[in-house]
């Protein structure tokens, strides 16, 4: 019997059915959105005219009717008024598991219920909530299925007392509700071993422009480059031929998922009340339905499970199914992305990139909204720095742990309402953030101040503290050996890739630094910072760099006599004596901040082989505001048809100073207020620049008005019109034209943001102009001009759609840099995620060899991978029980888009042990047999080969003792 036979003799579903309908009983549960995660769990909220039901309700009902038809048999169901032993069984699909957990702590008996239903229960999305997926950090968004799934593993039962078969291990994602998707999420969900994803909101449909109506209506304004994405899939090419709302989702680096659009939208069956509806589905879906099957979601944000679906889809068969063959089934999204798969040697293949010669067509699914990639910009700094203090304190926990590290006991420090806390309460109160209404700051304002803040900084308290703890155990283990005119600092680096850099020292009481250098020698000089900090920068090359995932230690002298090596050229700083123009420049730039430009940016300039080459064709770094009247945290007003006019001011000086120059960095501040709507409006800026970087770090401080959106921009040279631009994704990278999709009946103005990750890259045919590296601003965009990039600052825009609250008028410092385009390496190099990585993670240092029992090596490294263009991005402890607990697990990217070949390098094992590694999917599950296979993975010694075919490599690592 085939896979399809199956699955259709499992569902009652006749032979002679032609097409079927499958109705999927489900609900959207935010984790936060107008109301808080507890709010929605327990009580009923009221909003637009609409009751959402408390959690608590929606998840009891669904367990009733599960386990009020599961001794139901699967017969073809023909009767129009069948009695209960006549219904098929009832299935229910859940998402978010973050409420699943708390209902089975707050309802065991319930949950009980759920656990005892097996099969009739499917998990669809998986994750703790329903996330983001194009501004969430690439690794939180892993963690957030990876936790969800683990506690599922561990709550269900092998076999459920009811005789039925076990819940079915997670297999699709369900994000319906995102404000557009990550072109290449394909990567992760290969990545994860999972094979189908569900989403409603891309470019064209209903809810984005209000113009694509019903399927059979035409969209009234085509696009002026390419077909909207909606368009494409429903409607086809300009012939009516390549459309499909079933498809493959390629990658870039050709990881694929079965994907579906849901163009009723994802609340398309929630007011189902017979036949009539059915078939109304049936007609808006069956035209565009590339298989036999048509997928209508039965649920809305919130809604309880509909009682009758079973008497329902029986009503339909028993009206329609002799004379048309169509037969309508209560199954779920899993049920029926498994019946497209039966299809997938005849589905389309689709792409960000397509390539019609070789049949991959176009899906480029943004922009979608784009104004919530601005919006409270606290939130996108937050999360990222969460994330980078416990994936740095994963890294060396595992480090301390192979070094046997003593413990010196918990953290006293509180964070949240916790003293004594581990990696997996951070994790836990972080993965939160990944939610559509929380990362993309369009919660309600009461929401957003009274729980998102608090837990994202909770998650980022846990994440410092701890890896502040571990860094302190292992550099009080180092062993040196210092002399009365030295102290030694151990400098850790958790990104996995040796590196230099700057390095910052908490002053030593008493002491006066003048040099630091290794066991070699002096390698530099010590700056005293303006805030009375300890600067120094390591050279980026062996034998000088810190290693992957480790430490070096350095010494630090006071002798005034020692003979420092000199740098290329100083970071060195100059402010005029009218104060009136500042100079800040290094080996590789040099740029001039003048009172004449406002403070921006007047000039840059690259200096290569002594020559200056300029990056800019005009004055760069200006606040833009823009009135952004009809935007709110959702859009930009541009998005409502309201056109992009800069509002301009002049600027009123505070004070200038120059704070730092040389030799190891260079630091100007700048204050002052621009008066916006009879108001003035402060803002600061800092502009730095550090030795043997090229590139100009930057920091603005201030608070949009209200309705305001605040930003910048930065002119390149004159050699050509921007034309495409290549930015960073959570999980890699992608190449767009300058100029995407507009719709011309909303007369939707430029520019058009994408959301970016890391860094933004404009091209002039194949000339790179420069770069934008960042952490945590994703808002960049092409100007109307094609000649400048913009990026979004701070938002503060007039309404909250849903909420009455207004938008975000408090003050942000956020940061961000312009790199020089001299030595600007392809993506697939993976050169600018490297540089920007290190910009936005910088090396940490502490005084080494405090503990009597010192007795750790001077340097170590717990991994190192044979091609430089390859990273690694987490280290952790194996989490999951029966598979990876006792491991250590290690991700691996690449960025070619080709697979390679890369051999891993770990430390020598301890005596009489020996390494043993395998591949996992990145859930910690056993991996497919053929892509184990292709892995061809071998261990000799303490090296690891493996063949890497796409971006995202996982792999399991143990020590065992040597046989005999």
């Amino acid at each position: 019997m085939t896979p399809e036979a199956q699955l259709r003799q499992q569902l009652g579903i006749p032979d002679s059915a032609t097409q079927v309908i499958i109705l999927c009983s489900t609900a959207h549960l935010d984790w936060d959105w107008l109301a808080t995660f507890a709010g929605y769990y327990s009580s009923d909220q009221h909003f637009d005219n609409y009751t959402q039901h408390a959690v608590r309700d929606v998840f009891a009902l669904a367990a009733k009717l599960l386990d009020a038809n599961k001794s139901n048999t699967a017969q073809a169901c023909l009767e129009s008024n069948p009695s209960q032993n006549q219904l098929p069984p009832y299935y229910y699909s859940i998402a978010e598991i973050g409420y699943l957990q708390k209902f089975a702590s707050d309802q065991p008996g319930f949950f009980q219920t759920l656990q005892n239903v097996g099969w009739l229960l499917r998990i669809v999305g998986g994750g703790i909530t329903s996330p983001d997926n194009l501004l969430s950090h690439g690794e939180t968004l892993l963690r957030n299925f990876l936790i969800a799934n683990t506690w599922l593993l561990s709550s269900f039962p092998a076999n459920p007392s009811s005789g039925l078969p076990a819940l079915p291990p997670l297999q699709q994602v369900w994000t319906p509700d995102d404000f557009g998707h990550d072109s290449q999420f394909p990567i992760l969900m290969e990545a994860m071993g999972l094979q189908g994803v569900g989403f409603s909101r891309i470019p064209g449909d209903p809810q984005q422009y209000n113009t694509f109506g019903q399927a059979n209506s035409g969209l009234s304004g085509r696009t002026t480059q390419t077909e909207m994405a909606a368009w494409l899939l429903v409607f086809g090419d300009e012939n009516g031929d390549n459309k499909g709302v079933d498809f493959i989702w390629q990658a870039a680096d050709l990881s694929t998922t079965v994907a579906h659009f849901m163009q009723g939208g994802y609340f398309q069956g929630a007011s189902i009340t017979g036949t009539a509806s059915i078939q109304q589905y049936y007609n808006t879906n069956q035209g565009a339905s590339p298989t036999p099957y048509i997928f209508v979601p039965v649920g809305v944000d919130f809604s309880l499970p509909v009682t009758n679906l079973l008497q329902y889809a029986c009503a339909w068969n028993a009206a329609n199914f002799d004379s048309t063959n169509i037969y309508a089934v209560a199954a779920t999204f899993d049920h029926y992305i498994q019946l497209v798969n039966c299809y997938k040697d005849v589905l389309l293949t689709r792409s960000s990139n397509p390539d019609p010669t070789n049949n991959i067509f176009s899906f480029v699914p943004t922009p979608y909204w784009t104004g919530c990639y601005g919006s409270r910009p606290a939130i996108k700094i937050q999360h990222q720095q969460a994330t980078r203090a416990l994936l740095g304190a994963e890294i060396f926990s595992v480090v301390a742990q192979f070094l046997a590290v003593p413990d010196s006991g918990v953290v006293s420090e509180e964070c949240g309402q916790s003293l004594s806390y581990s990696l997996d309460d951070g994790w836990e109160a972080l993965t939160p953030s990944t939610h559509h209404d929380y990362i993309t700051g369009t919660a309600a304002n009461s929401v957003y101040t009274g729980e998102q803040l608090q837990y994202l900084a909770n998650a980022l308290c846990i994440g410092s503290n701890l890896l502040t703890k571990v860094q302190q155990e292992i550099a009080s283990m180092v062993e040196v050996t210092a002399t009365e005119d030295q102290v030694f600092v151990t400098v850790f680096n958790q990104l996995g890739f040796a590196r230099g850099g700057l390095v910052e020292v908490a002053a030593i009481p008493g002491f006066t630094p003048f040099a630091f250098g290794d066991e070699n020698g002096p390698i530099g000089p010590v700056q005293i910072s303006s805030d009375g900090t300890w600067l120094f920068s390591i050279p980026s090359n062996a034998p000088f760099s810190v290693p992957a995932l480790g430490y070096y230690t350095y010494y630090i002298t006071s002798d005034q006599n020692t003979t420092v090596p000199p740098f290329d050229a100083d970071a060195a700083g100059t402010l005029s004596t009218d104060q009136s123009t500042a100079e800040l420049s290094n080996a590789y730039v040099s740029a001039t901040i003048t009172e004449a430009a406002a403070w921006g940016i007047d000039t840059l300039d690259a200096l290569v082989d002594g020559n200056s080459q300029p990056v800019l064709s005009g004055a760069a770094n200006l606040p833009i505001y823009f009135s952004d009247d009809r935007g709110n945290m959702y859009k930009f007003g541009t998005e409502l048809g309201q056109n992009f006019n800069e509002e301009t001011s002049d600027f009123t000086l505070s004070s200038v100073q120059l704070l730092e120059s040389g030799p190891v960095r260079a630091r100007l501040n700048v204050t002052g207020s621009y008066s916006i709507n009879n108001a003035n409006q402060q803002l600061t800026r800092e502009y730095q620049l550090v030795v043997d970087e090229p590139f100009l770090r930057m920091e603005t401080t201030g608070a949009a008005p209200q309705p305001y959106s605040v930003f910048v921009a930065f002119p390149f040279s004159n050699s050509g019109a921007v034309d495409s631009i290549e930015h960073g994704t959570p999980y890699h990278w992608d190449t767009k034209p300058a100029q995407p999709v507009v719709n011309q009946q909303v007369t939707w103005q430029p520019p058009f943001f994408e959301a970016t990750q890391q860094f933004i890259i404009p091209l002039s045919g194949e000339t790179r102009l420069g770069a934008i590296y960042h952490a945590h601003l994703p808002a960049w965009a092409v100007t109307a001009d094609n000649n400048s990039l913009i990026g979004c600052l701070l938002r503060n825009p007039n309404n909250q759609n849903s909420d009455n609250d207004g938008g975000d008028p408090d003050p942000h410092t956020v940061e961000y840099a312009l790199r020089i385009p001299q030595g600007l390496d392809d993506p697939t190099t993976g050169t600018p995620l490297r540089e920007s990585l290190s910009y936005t993670t910088p090396l940490a240092a502490l005084v080494a060899g405090s503990s009597p029992a010192a007795s750790l090596p001077s340097t170590f490294s717990m991994a190192t991978l044979s091609d430089a263009s390859f990273f690694i991005t987490a280290v952790k402890p194996g989490t999951v029980p029966e598979q990876t607990e006792g491991e250590i697990i290690i991700r691996v990217y690449q960025p070619t888009n080709a697979g390679q070949s890369v051999s891993l390098t770990l430390p020598d094992a301890p005596a009489g042990q020996q390494w043993a590694a395998r591949g996992v999917t990145a859930l910690e599950l056993e991996l497919d047999a053929n892509k184990q296979t292709t892995l061809n993975l071998s261990v000799t010694d303490n090296q690891i080969s493996f063949f890497a075919e796409r971006a995202l490599t996982t792999l399991a690592l143990s020590l065992s003792e040597i046989p005999g």
